[in-house]
């Protein structure tokens, strides 16, 4: 298409030109002979890209080639750019794996047993704060290490919703590690 183009603005380029020159010439007599040359000269702006053709200057081939992989690269951006998709949520699926296991962890460290944890992580690939923890939602129970019946302590003064110290001190090392903030970290007895 490009080169269609360029043989169309040389011929059009041509035409202006003559026709200033046509106009410009002084006498009647020179313009039959001035048209004759500007005939001819344009019949060779045309046939010259044809000639060139078939002699091989122009490669006929190579311009169908490169139009080829230009759509071929497209579909290839469309492609990788699934493929990258697939591979950020593998390995976001894997990492949010690790920390809700180092989580559970850091409960049973606090004598918690952990029956659930959640961590929502920001997945926007163009953040400056992809993969970070926004939040985390964990399901406990307290955990003891002896066999037998314990009644539960009594504090005067202390609400039901209250939560313990085993698990503010796990609040603040999950957000220590993680930079979360602690309202955004979500403990379910």
């Amino acid at each position: 298409m490009d080169l269609v183009l360029s043989i169309v603005k040389k011929v059009v380029m041509f035409c202006l030109v003559s026709f200033v020159i046509l106009e410009l010439a002084p006498k009647e007599e020179y313009k039959k002979y001035l048209n004759l040359f500007t005939g001819m000269v344009l019949i060779l702006l045309l046939i010259s890209p044809v000639f060139e053709l078939f002699t091989g200057k122009i490669p006929v081939t190579d311009e169908l080639q490169k139009y080829y992989l230009k759509n071929e690269l497209k579909d290839m951006d469309i492609y990788f750019g699934e493929y990258d998709k697939m591979r950020v949520g593998a390995v976001t699926g894997e990492y949010q794996k690790q920390i809700e296991t180092h989580i559970g962890e850091i409960a049973k460290q606090n004598q918690m047993a952990v029956e659930e944890v959640f961590v929502s992580l920001n997945t926007d690939v163009e953040s400056e704060n992809f993969l970070q923890v926004e939040s985390v939602t964990m399901k406990v129970s307290k955990k003891y290490r002896e066999e037998s019946l314990k009644i539960q302590e009594i504090v005067m003064g202390q609400k039901d919703g209250a939560e313990s110290l085993s698990e503010i001190e796990i609040k603040n090392t999950i957000s220590q590690f993680y930079n979360v903030e602690t309202d955004n970290i979500n403990i379910i007895k």
